[in-house]
């Protein structure tokens, strides 16, 4: 954002120097200002970078979230006519370049997380499933289900 915003406060204060000064007291030159503003769509287009929108609208419907990486480049699209020697240009690609690294690079480690995430729970699922099995194993082990009741002889008592 600060790229262009400098760019176009150059050539306003270029204009300025070029144009400005011009004598006929305070309101006549302020005037005067006004209307080489409205005259040139340069000079509105510089103002506009400084501009910020005070409405926020809310969509009324669910909004797919728009990777950053193509925000950035819709800006860039925006604002190419202040994007103008080849340092800035270099500048634009240099960020481009940086933040679709950091990007590809997060995907990738939200991918590991959610992997290592859905095997933890296995994992869990495992060890309930032994527990579960140990634990009917050893109530079987005392079991006398399968014994058959003998009856003691009156004689022996």
């Amino acid at each position: 954002g600060s790229l262009w915003r400098k760019r176009a406060l150059q050539d306003v204060v270029k204009e300025e120097e070029q144009n400005g000064g011009g004598g006929g007291g305070a309101a006549a030159a302020a005037g005067q200002r006004v209307h080489r503003f409205e005259r040139c769509p340069a000079l509105r287009s510089c103002v506009a970078q400084f501009r910020e929108p005070i409405g926020f609208p809310i969509p009324d419907t669910v909004v797919t979230p728009r990777p950053y990486t193509e925000k950035i480049m819709e800006m860039v699209q925006q604002h190419s006519e202040f994007i103008t020697g080849p340092a800035q240009h270099s500048a634009v690609e240099a960020v481009v370049k940086r933040l679709s690294r950091v990007s590809n690079r997060g995907t990738e480690e939200n991918d590991v997380d959610f992997n290592m995430e859905v095997v933890h729970e296995q994992e869990q699922e495992q060890e309930q499933e032994q527990e579960a099995e140990e634990e009917q194993q050893r109530e079987s082990a005392y079991s006398r289900d399968d014994e058959q009741h003998d009856p003691w002889a009156v004689s022996v008592l």
